[in-house]
């Protein structure tokens, strides 16, 4: 593109950027659709994509390193909750729905949305972040009660999500304490 002018050079590195994370959506996406199709968990696997991915756009939480590890990341997560989903379905209740519920949006209240060094926000846009992700959340945690009463195995995979979410955020939040009580020792 550049050689072809039609990219100024300078913007080499925000056009390679973008078309890094594009391709590493790409990879992330397809990964978990066709282990939704293979499993015959089509469904399950869009409610996840959807759910986690939306979310995290304005949660922030644990941003991994590398792509690959961000896709590792992401699969791990989705066949943890595949998983899950399956070995609770005949004893989850809603008592077990609410608090995964309660510990979800203690979390977003508590943290979100968490700031990512690699895209830094002013204090108007961490403001106007963590309204959406309150709205969004509080939207999901409705839709998730509303889905226990017609499909439970879909309200768990929801639930199971959100609670992904939530720890990702703590261990990302954990992870920036630790980097600052490092720096403040030394």
């Amino acid at each position: 593109m550049c050689e072809k002018r039609i990219i100024e050079e300078e913007q080499k590195p925000v056009y390679k950027y973008g078309i890094e994370i594009i391709i590493s959506s790409l990879i992330g996406f397809l990964l978990i659709f066709t282990i939704g199709l293979i499993s015959g968990m089509f469904i399950k696997a869009c409610i996840f994509y959807i759910v986690f991915v939306y979310t995290r756009t304005c949660t922030g939480g644990y941003h991994a390193n590398s792509y690959l590890k961000c896709n590792a990341v992401l699969l791990i997560i989705y066949l943890w909750v595949l998983f899950f989903s399956e070995l609770l379905i005949s004893s989850y209740s809603i008592i077990i729905h609410l608090m995964i519920l309660i510990m979800y949006m203690s979390s977003i209240f508590g943290f979100a949305p968490i700031i990512n060094a690699n895209k830094p926000m002013s204090e108007d846009e961490i403001k106007e972040n963590r309204k959406k992700c309150i709205l969004i959340s509080v939207v999901w945690c409705v839709l998730s009660l509303a889905l226990y009463f017609l499909s439970v195995k879909y309200a768990i995979v929801t639930a199971l999500t959100l609670f992904s979410i939530s720890m990702l955020l703590i261990i990302e939040k954990c992870r920036k304490e630790e980097n600052e009580y490092e720096e403040d020792s030394k």
